[in-house]
């Protein structure tokens, strides 16, 4: 017997035994036809040991290998995680995990996440009449605002340097640079927000980040405060398995002190 065919049945005996709804593309292409979810992972089971990933069985909409579109002919593929949390309110009284004490530590710097006066004009603040310091353009955006516990969607008009898409902190979003430094840190990618959203099954998940959706809802920025980058954002560690409870942060940016 060819030695392709040898290595054909020896896989097909693997996968009979554990009883998976899988089976190889006949041309060896490593793809792999299931029925649901859970019969792809096993094949992708390397994939998805980070937990950073999830399984997905879904038509392949055409393609190599012979396969079309239809019920029939489904395949699995790995999607991002779509249920890692950035709620914060389980986090309110609980500083024994790193993103429950940096969050908290952040609302604690409440006035961290507003610009005084004199720094209009620079970056993440508002400008300063129509103009923005040197080096700097406005940027427009779309972000949550308003009252915290039931924001709004509206325009934001923040200093930004040029090509970058800084956000500002507001009521709203305050804390946010946080969460969505949370949300880096799980998937080591500084693409991924936190999605405030709406529903328990849709909100408050890290996602990653949409350029056509408003900050705090899944739209992408990186958080200016008190004319600097957040100083929450730190490359960290990518630990080997992701954990929720590991996620790595810098230190949080201090409230401006009080005039005098």
């Amino acid at each position: 017997m060819p030695i392709r065919s040898l290595v054909a049945s020896a896989l097909f005996a693997v996968v009979a035994s554990l009883g998976c709804n899988f089976i190889m593309n006949p041309d060896g292409d490593g793809v792999f036809r299931c029925d649901n979810p859970d019969d792809c992972d096993v094949p992708l089971a390397d994939a998805l040991a980070d937990k950073r990933g999830q399984s997905r069985c879904a038509a392949a909409g055409g393609g190599g290998g012979g396969f079309t579109q239809s019920q029939d002919n489904k395949v699995c593929s790995v999607l991002d995680k779509e249920d890692v949390s950035c709620n914060p309110a389980p986090y309110a009284n609980d500083d024994s995990i790193p993103v429950s004490k940096t969050y908290n530590d952040a609302l604690a710097q409440a006035s961290a996440y507003s610009c005084a006066q004199e720094l209009y004009g620079s970056a993440g603040c508002p400008p300063n009449g129509s103009a923005c310091n040197e080096g700097l353009e406005l940027r427009t955006y779309e972000s949550l605002i308003g009252d915290a516990d039931n924001p709004e969607q509206g325009e934001v008009q923040v200093c930004a340097p040029k090509g970058v898409a800084a956000v500002a902190g507001n009521s709203a979003v305050r804390g946010f640079d946080v969460l969505d430094q949370h949300c880096r840190s799980y998937f080591c990618d500084e693409s991924f927000v936190c999605n405030r959203g709406s529903g328990t099954s849709s909100g408050w998940r890290c996602v990653r980040c949409d350029p056509d959706k408003a900050y705090g809802n899944g739209g992408c920025g990186t958080m200016y405060l008190q004319g600097a980058p957040s100083t929450v954002y730190t490359d960290g560690t990518c630990e080997e398995v992701a954990s929720a409870d590991k996620t790595d942060f810098g230190p949080v940016v201090k409230a401006p002190a009080p005039s005098p």
